[in-house]
C-alpha cells in the first residue's frame, strides 16, 4: 500500500466503536464549520492558532477532523488573554488526549497563512515523546489519528501550514 492510499483504521481501534451520538455530532461539527467558512468569507479575519507536532522517532502525530478531508497537527484557535503555549498543550488534550509539559514545547514554525478566507497566523510548537501511545479518538470532532513519518505525511492531503512545516522540517532535537 503505498502513502497516498493510506487507509484510516477501524473505529474500534480507538477504544470503542463510534454509535448514533457520536454521527449526530459529527453532523453539527461539519454545519458549523460550512456556517464560519460563510462568516470567514464575509468577513475575512485575522484568526491566530497553534498547532503541535508531536514526535516519537522519526513519527508525527497527524489528526483528522470530522469537517476537514485534510489531515492535520492537533492544535486549533488560541482563545482571547490565552498563552500561545498554554493554548497549545489545551488543544493537545482536547484532541488527542495526550499531556506534555508546555516547557517542554518548543517554537518550530511560525507564519500567516491566506486560509478559508481568513489570514491563519499560525504557530506551530514541537516536541517529542517517549512512546508512541495511541491518541484518544473522540469520534466526533477528531475521527482519526496515527503516527506517521515525515517522508508519508508530506504525500498525503495536509492543511497548507502542517505542509508548509513539514517540507521545512528540521527537528532541533536528534533524530
Amino acid at each position: 500500500m503505498t502513502a497516498t492510499q493510506r487507509e484510516v483504521p477501524p473505529p474500534e481501534v480507538h477504544g470503542r466503536t463510534p454509535g448514533l451520538a457520536d454521527a449526530f455530532v459529527r453532523i453539527v461539527y461539519r454545519g458549523a464549520y460550512r456556517l464560519a467558512l460563510v462568516w470567514w468569507w464575509l468577513r475575512r479575519p485575522r484568526t491566530i492558532g497553534v498547532l503541535v507536532a508531536l514526535w516519537h522517532r522519526d513519527r508525527v502525530l497527524l489528526v483528522r477532523t470530522s469537517y476537514r478531508a485534510a489531515l492535520s497537527l492537533p492544535g486549533g484557535f488560541v482563545r482571547p488573554g490565552e498563552p500561545e503555549r498554554d493554548a497549545a498543550v489545551r488543544e493537545l488534550r482536547e484532541e488527542a488526549g495526550i499531556e506534555v509539559d508546555p516547557a517542554d514545547l518548543a517554537p518550530a514554525w511560525h507564519g500567516t497563512v491566506p486560509f478559508e478566507f481568513r489570514q491563519d497566523v499560525v504557530t506551530i510548537f514541537e516536541t517529542r515523546v517517549d512512546a508512541a501511545s495511541c491518541p484518544r479518538v473522540n469520534h466526533r470532532e477528531v475521527v482519526w489519528g496515527d503516527w506517521v513519518s515525515r517522508d508519508e505525511a508530506v504525500r498525503l492531503p495536509l492543511l497548507p501550514h502542517v505542509r508548509a512545516y513539514l517540507e521545512a522540517w528540521v527537528f532541533s532535537g536528534t533524530a
